[in-house]
């Protein structure tokens, strides 16, 4: 519990500055609708990471990152139709109604193993081009964040320890970020995606072993 709330801080502060940058591209309708789904599934995952024994925890987070990975690898490209207000009309309310329950699937894995984007990125990346989809990914991560900070704390899951954990991770964190949107524009879509997912592939596989 403490380390889903060390790295939904870290998560927090460090997306701050993302969404800055981002903020003129945010649709805070879209983000919106999607937060209040992703709160209950925060809501629901915390519940169920008391109850769980903690190395069921870890297989579930291995399997999420790892299946996650292999869609990166698989799958790393798929084209986008623009921004929200490009969407099909007659199709739109189905597209939305998708992405409540992206931000469901999302809040739940959030809250039980602190992993949350899986669901939301791949709903994102189906409907929307990338700039878009990346300034709205970064509204519903960074409140989702304080959302599951939050939930964890009121739950007694974290404390001033807790959060003086923060800062070690802060400057790593941020400066990948800045990493990560230098190398977006400069790098092939497919070949950012497999780095990613070898990345991640990895990540998993040690969270088995």
């Amino acid at each position: 519990q403490e380390a889903i709330f060390v790295c939904a801080a870290t998560d927090l502060v460090g997306g701050l500055v993302l969404l800055f940058q981002a903020r003129r591209l945010v649709s805070w309708l879209l983000v919106g609708t999607m937060v209040p789904a992703m709160f209950l599934g925060q809501v629901a995952g915390t519940e169920l990471l008391v109850r769980l024994d903690p190395r069921i925890v870890a297989w579930c987070l291995a399997a999420a990152v790892g299946a996650f990975a292999l869609g990166l690898l698989l799958r790393p490209a798929r084209p986008g139709r623009g921004e929200l207000a490009e969407l099909p009309r007659d199709g739109r309310a189905s597209i939305l109604g998708q992405g409540l329950v992206s931000a469901l699937a999302g809040g739940l894995m959030a809250g039980l193993v602190g992993a949350g984007g899986p669901p939301v990125v791949v709903f994102m990346k189906h409907h929307f081009q990338k700039d878009f989809f990346r300034a709205q990914l970064i509204g519903v991560f960074v409140i989702g964040a304080c959302a599951l900070c939050a939930i964890l704390w009121v739950r007694g899951a974290a404390d001033m320890d807790s959060l003086r954990k923060v800062p070690v991770l802060l400057v790593p964190m941020i400066l990948g970020n800045q990493l990560g949107a230098w190398m977006a524009p400069r790098v092939p879509p497919t070949a950012f995606a497999r780095i990613v997912g070898v990345l991640l592939l990895g990540a998993s596989l040690a969270m088995v072993f």
